[in-house]
């Protein structure tokens, strides 16, 4: 089956440096994050359970939120097909979230609460503890580790009460990939359809040099519309936007609950 690039995935500026280290292309930093994650081990089952149950369980309201801000946040997007087969992203629960964490190797992490004072990092767009407010400890990742202490204490930056925010906390810790468990458990795969700005690419996908495909069997789910709904998107290419982005809808939909069944299986795993 035909893949089609995202038209928003440009990659012009080179990657930024990751310990000291500088890369040309975003091809050669995932060569070297992917070789030094190879070397994290996955943790068991009890011991992720262990971790995890003595964190805050994540709310209706957190769960709701997250899945909503997930789906039109930032970037990520501009990474994913816009049509089948799409890419997979875990969604599990970490003693991390809403911290900044630089990756080093040997299965090591440094672990970095974000402050007003402190944020210079821009995939951050709140602070720890108003990420921690609004999502509790979910999180998603194209991969699957979790920065976790091993030790028989909850690192202090999972306690949320006793963080002294307006200060800077860092800490290095030990990094486990979560179990094959719960990364099958949180597996979803998902197209750039779930974006708000989807029309858009779309759009410009449809009017490019890719396309038509020879075949437009496969690129859109059957509970969704299927290949009726993709020659719709192309009878629709002319017309006002809102109309695509209501074509899209169902799809939006079913992916956001795609969302919330990974994350309750993924809970029923620590919690049941």
């Amino acid at each position: 089956m035909l893949e089609f690039p995202n038209p928003f995935n440009r990659r012009r500026k080179p990657p930024p440096p990751v310990h000291g280290r500088t890369f040309d292309t975003f091809d050669a930093l995932h060569a070297y994050q992917e070789a030094a994650e190879r070397s994290i081990e996955p943790m068991s089952l009890p011991d992720y359970r262990r971790i995890c149950r003595r964190l805050p369980v994540p709310t209706h309201d957190q769960i709701t939120t997250f899945i909503r801000e997930f789906s039109r946040a930032g970037s990520w997007y501009k990474h994913f097909p816009f049509f089948l087969p799409g890419a997979p992203i875990t969604f599990f629960v970490s003693p991390t979230s809403g911290c900044h964490v630089r990756f080093h190797p040997h299965g090591l992490a440094t672990v970095e609460t974000i402050t007003r004072e402190n944020d210079t990092h821009r995939r951050m767009s709140r602070p720890t503890e108003t990420y921690r407010l609004q999502f509790g400890h979910l999180q998603y990742a194209g991969h699957q580790i979790m920065y976790v202490s091993h030790g028989a204490e909850l690192p202090d930056f999972c306690r949320v009460p006793k963080i002294a925010w307006r200060s800077r906390f860092r800490k290095r810790v030990t990094a486990g990939r979560i179990p094959p468990e719960v990364a099958a458990a949180g597996r979803v795969e998902l197209t750039g359809a779930i974006h708000p700005l989807a029309p858009l690419g779309i759009s410009k996908l449809i009017r490019s040099d890719q396309w038509p495909p020879a075949s437009r069997a496969g690129l859109w789910p059957l509970e969704t519309g299927g290949e009726f709904l993709v020659r719709r998107l192309e009878a629709l290419l002319n017309r006002p936007q809102e109309e695509l982005q209501s074509a899209i809808e169902p799809e939006r939909r079913r992916q956001r609950e795609e969302i919330g069944r990974a994350i309750n299986r993924v809970l029923a795993l620590i919690y049941d």
